[in-house]
């Protein structure tokens, strides 16, 4: 995929992972250093919703959600320049794994499982806003559970990756900063 026409600047940065691994902390940073639009899409759904992502699946169960999800990953990937922290469980969808490549640079951030758990652990919106994707199991195992499925699907979604493990924010930033600012060198996106 080469850049549009835009540039760099035109193309969409879309963050992909699990829970815990710096989405949307790593989003607001991106988007305010290149003065881009940003979107958390699950803050952006709960606000669609009314309520938070967990009292809207305790209500109507993660088919409505995934699908409510689809829907504004097409809406987000119809525009150029925004800078997307998406939801951990948006490749499971095939067509959003799809819509993000044809529209954007994908990068996945990931972390050791015990890194992720103590993230979460220390992040107060956690527990109250997000539902479990495993009932019954404790969360270091659902961490474990969740990447043993998704790994390879976020292997398959993403252009390339960042190893978030004892990174600052600030640090992760740069280096996605750098890593386009070489595909724009070239007038072709990385791989």
């Amino acid at each position: 995929m080469a850049y549009p026409v835009g540039g760099i600047d035109s193309v969409n940065i879309y963050l992909i992972g699990t829970r815990g691994a710096g989405k949307s902390a790593v989003g607001r940073c991106l988007a305010a250093d290149g003065g881009r639009p940003f979107c958390d899409m699950d803050t952006e759904l709960a606000r669609r919703f009314g309520r938070s992502i967990r009292e809207f699946v305790q209500t109507l169960g993660w088919p409505a959600f995934r699908a409510a999800e689809k829907s504004l990953l097409a809406e987000l990937a119809a525009r150029q320049g925004l800078v997307v922290s998406t939801g951990g469980g948006v490749v499971l969808e095939e067509s959003n794994i799809a819509g993000m490549r044809r529209s954007g640079q994908v990068v996945w951030l990931h972390a050791r499982p015990e890194t992720l758990l103590t993230r979460l652990q220390a992040d107060e919106q956690t527990s109250p806003q997000r539902p479990a994707l495993t009932p019954g199991l404790g969360p270091g195992e659902e961490i474990r559970r969740t990447l043993a499925m998704r790994d390879p699907l976020y292997r398959r979604a993403m252009h390339w990756d960042v190893d978030t493990e004892g990174l600052s924010v600030a640090a992760v930033c740069r280096i996605i900063r750098e890593h386009l600012e070489q595909g724009a060198g070239t007038g072709e996106a990385l791989p």
